[in-house]
C-alpha cells in the first residue's frame, strides 16, 4: 500500500479543526479555583516574586505551603 503525503492544505484544515475543537473546550471546562504560584504569575503578568509579596500581605487568599502552595484566582 502506498505511503501518502499530507499537503499544506490537508495541515491546514486540521489545524483549524483542532482550534475550534480546543475553544470549545476553553468553554466547557469549569473554571480553575486554586493554581500554582508560577501559573497565577503567567496569567496575571507578574513575577513569583510579586506573588509571594502579595501573599505575604494578604492580599491573596492561598493554601498549602511550599511547592505545593496555590493561590485561589
Amino acid at each position: 500500500m502506498p505511503a501518502q503525503i499530507a499537503t499544506s492544505e490537508d495541515l491546514a484544515r486540521v489545524e483549524a479543526k483542532l482550534d475550534a475543537i480546543a475553544s470549545r473546550l476553553d468553554v466547557l471546562a469549569p473554571p480553575r479555583e486554586w493554581v500554582g504560584v508560577a501559573t497565577y504569575a503567567a496569567m496575571n503578568g507578574i513575577s513569583k516574586t510579586t506573588v509571594y509579596r502579595k501573599i505575604k500581605s494578604g492580599e491573596l487568599q492561598t493554601r498549602g505551603n511550599g511547592k505545593t502552595r496555590e493561590v485561589k484566582v
